[in-house]
């Protein structure tokens, strides 16, 4: 590929389907920086030179390409009841006027928090969907919310779309027609 190294690495949280191949990653070349929400003695944090934890709030700029990251909020490492999922770092990238936001595995618990937290940073152009759009997340509100012009539903198999909750489904219409701006729907395999 002739990359020699890595500025940084974001792990959203410690999900096999988000975590790997990052030891492959981190063996093969430096890096910088790994911002995750993996727990505390996760081995992939022994393998990190600078490890830091996501947290609402952190924000860079690269060659005029923004990143913040909009969830989890700091106080949610202290709460043992929250699942991986939902603490699951969310980034957006703003490009000029073009908005991405990448959500993880977040569920519903979270999407409202965004909406609630940063409702007039959720617009975007490109949403890589919550969760894969299963039932326990997409929501109508949050797919409202962020009014994507092209939502992503990634995933490795076709089974994953069959299981898509219909309501996830269904909502990203609702939202174009609400937002007024065609609708496309972009499938990773």
């Amino acid at each position: 590929m002739g990359i020699a190294k890595l500025d940084g690495l974001i792990l959203t949280h410690d999900d096999s389907d988000h975590t790997g191949g990052a030891a492959s990653v981190m063996q093969a070349m430096p890096i910088d920086w790994l911002l995750s929400s993996l727990p505390d003695g996760h081995v992939l944090l022994q393998h990190a030179t600078h490890p830091q934890r996501c947290a609402d709030g952190q924000h860079w700029d690269w060659d005029g390409v923004g990143f913040e990251i909009l969830h989890p909020d700091i106080a949610s490492y202290n709460d043992e009841t929250i699942r991986d999922n939902d603490r699951g770092c969310v980034l957006r990238i703003s490009i000029g006027e073009q908005r991405i936001l990448l959500t993880a595995d977040i569920e519903k618990k979270s999407e409202a928090r965004l909406i609630n937290e940063h409702a007039d940073k959720l617009f975007t152009t490109l949403l890589v969907v919550p969760h894969h759009g299963s039932k326990t997340s997409s929501t109508l509100e949050f797919i409202t919310a962020t009014c994507p012009t092209t939502p992503c539903l990634p995933s490795a198999t076709a089974t994953v779309l069959a299981i898509l909750n219909r309501k996830s489904c269904n909502a990203m219409p609702t939202a174009a027609q609400n937002c007024s701006a065609p609708i496309k729907t972009v499938q990773f395999w």
